[in-house]
């Protein structure tokens, strides 16, 4: 009877083992693995990376041509190690420790990972590329304590060296370039983009478990290997991290057609609380925002003594009449600064000198750090998306009501909250606004991109800010000049400063030029000379600002045109939509409510 049951219980299993491999193969982590999108295909386009001819398309296939190989050549096992992982977990191969595999130790730069962030740092305006903030993984073991030498897998274009900026933009925006994951150590990013590009780098650490952590880490050192056809707009660093975390995700996180995908919004997706894929977020500041929060962290007492110090004389009559505590608390904030400013000009003697003061003068006192500041910033994921649809009504002079419907695919315009991008700024592309009036369809603007960066000093100490600049490129009616406008392309720039008082309102000034087509009928000329000033603020939560520009039309002659002002404000706003109003004048008024939605 015994024997009987054995048998029967043995044919079970024969029996049960097709049917697990063919559920297995279905499965979401098995899919993954090999890179399937929603339209069940790999984005993996290196046959190579399979073992089956048809592994691309038929994860079954897939699954049994590499349960075949790693029994025939166990050895494979640390060649490609997450395949081989999720096949020793479901038992249908033999069992194998990945902390053997040697190249696999060194790519991870440790034995095992048990922990995974997912970092977005902050957008930055001299880089294209880098526009919309970008996005890496963090790789870890929890038990050790060098956080700097955790493994950090980018993902990024294989540009040649000195490739000049419009090269580099349409090859971007057209598929120019190929592009791969890379590995490297944490603090290599933190030096790059926290302490020379200044950029604020949010640690959203994942809720994970450790076999998963060990899965993915091992999935990132397949996928090393390969690489991918790179386009700026969509697949990304933002499209190819997310398709890599969906491995643990359970869910899609980007689809094969979007047309746009940006590290925002992938953030926003991993932070969804449906999801509970986050643990925990952390803001790993700049070397500026860093010097700023110790300054701005000091009573108003304390910032003077830290001016004296920088303006006029170091140790001077306000610094002397302090307490030993807060002379050292200005001591430490003036080593924060003097820090930032080294990294910006590494060869400057005079910061070098006032550092090595600072630190000297810092001995005088107990060990210890008096002046600690919690980093606090806006967390990314809070903003809003970058996709707008605003539908406009205005009122022009004595026209008829003219309806407009606004199209951008990216990013931010200055109205918009500045939540995980530069302040005060702008960036926008690809921005395309339609008009009716009388029953007629027009094209009403096109603004290829709008870049506007103010570069605000927030503490008003030297080398905290910079100029600020205007670079635009698009077609657009100048109807505020004269009603029956044509649509005219144009490239326009400007160059200025800003200044922000304690209030929290910046002014600013820019001269600049635009260069342009015919704008109004009888006009002679295609260069304009601009010279603009404006205020920005916020009232509560609500920004609005105020623009003043006087062109002079440069011919054979200057002719001066009437100024031209523009005044706006958001009237509400919240993550995905907001209701503006816009007040503009030049030879006509013109007067428009627009209600903003994001997505």
């Amino acid at each position: 009877m015994r024997v009987a049951n054995w048998v029967v219980i043995g044919l079970l299993l024969v029996g049960a083992q097709p049917a697990l491999a063919t559920d297995l193969a279905q499965s979401w982590q098995w899919k993954k693995l090999l890179q399937y999108n929603e339209r069940g295909y790999s984005e993996i386009e290196q046959m190579e990376f399979f073992f089956s001819p048809t592994g691309h398309h038929d994860p079954s296939a897939e699954l049994e041509a590499a349960r075949i190989a790693f029994k025939g050549e166990p050895e494979l096992v640390c060649q490609y190690p997450a395949r081989a992982l999720f096949l020793m977990r479901a038992g249908l191969i033999a069992e194998f420790d990945s902390g053997q595999c040697e190249a696999l130790v060194n790519w991870q730069k440790s034995a095992t990972i048990d922990q995974v962030s997912l970092v977005f740092a902050d957008g930055y305006l001299k880089n294209p590329a880098s526009f919309h903030g970008h996005l890496f993984l963090n790789l870890s073991n929890s038990q050790s304590p060098y956080r700097l030498l955790d493994n950090s897998l980018n993902y990024g274009a294989e540009v040649p060296q000195n490739v000049d900026p419009v090269t580099y933009i349409a090859k971007g925006l057209f598929g120019g370039y190929r592009a791969r994951y890379s590995s490297q150590h944490f603090y290599r990013h933190n030096l790059s983009y926290g302490r020379i590009e200044l950029r604020n780098l949010w640690d959203y650490q994942l809720n994970v478990s450790a076999t998963d952590a060990q899965l993915l880490s091992a999935h990132l050192f397949e996928l090393a290997s390969t690489d991918y056809q790179y386009y700026f707009m969509s697949k990304n660093c933002a499209y190819y991290v997310a398709r890599a975390l969906e491995l643990v995700a359970g869910t899609y996180l980007v689809s094969d057609s979007d047309w746009t995908v940006f590290p925002s919004e992938v953030v926003a997706h991993v932070a969804a609380p449906e999801l509970h894929l986050v643990h925990s977020i952390t803001l790993n500041e700049s070397e500026q925002k860093r010097f700023q929060s110790h300054y701005n962290a000091l009573p108003e007492v304390l910032k003077n003594a830290v001016d004296e110090w920088v303006y006029s004389q170091p140790e001077g009559a306000l610094f002397t009449q302090l307490t030993a505590q807060d002379q050292k608390r200005v001591l430490i904030t003036l080593a924060s600064y003097f820090d930032f400013l080294l990294l910006q000009n590494p060869d400057e003697a005079a910061h070098s000198q006032q550092r090595q003061l600072v630190l000297r003068a810092l001995l005088r006192y107990e060990p210890g750090n008096n002046h600690q500041v919690l980093a606090s910033a806006e967390q990314p994921h809070l903003g809003q998306p970058p996709n707008l649809v605003r539908f406009s009504y205005m009122n022009l002079a004595e026209q008829a009501d003219q309806w407009e419907l606004t199209m951008r695919p990216t990013y931010y315009d200055r109205l918009q909250p500045k939540v995980g991008k530069p302040k005060h700024s702008e960036l926008m592309m690809g921005e395309l606004t339609i008009s009716q009036r009388d029953g007629s369809l027009l094209l009403e603007r096109l603004s290829l991109f709008n870049l506007t960066s103010l570069n605000v000093s927030n503490t008003g100490l030297p080398g905290d800010g910079g100029e600020s600049w205007l670079l635009a490129v698009g077609a657009e009616r100048r109807r505020f000049r004269t009603l029956q406008a044509p649509l005219a392309v144009y490239v326009e720039g400007a160059y200025g400063k800003a200044h922000q008082f304690d209030s929290g309102v910046v002014v600013y000034a820019l001269a600049g030029a635009r260069l342009h087509a015919t704008e109004a009928l009888g006009d002679d000329h295609h260069l304009t000379l601009t010279g603009r000033v404006g205020v920005e603020g916020t009232i509560g939560e609500h920004t609005w600002l105020c623009e003043f520009t006087k062109p002079l039309a440069v011919s054979q002659r200057v002719t001066t045109q009437r100024l031209h002002s523009q005044c706006a404000a958001a009237l509400y706003q919240s993550q995905s939509s907001d209701l503006r109003l816009t007040v503009e004048h030049q030879q006509y008024l013109g007067v428009k409510l627009g209600w903003s939605i994001y997505f």
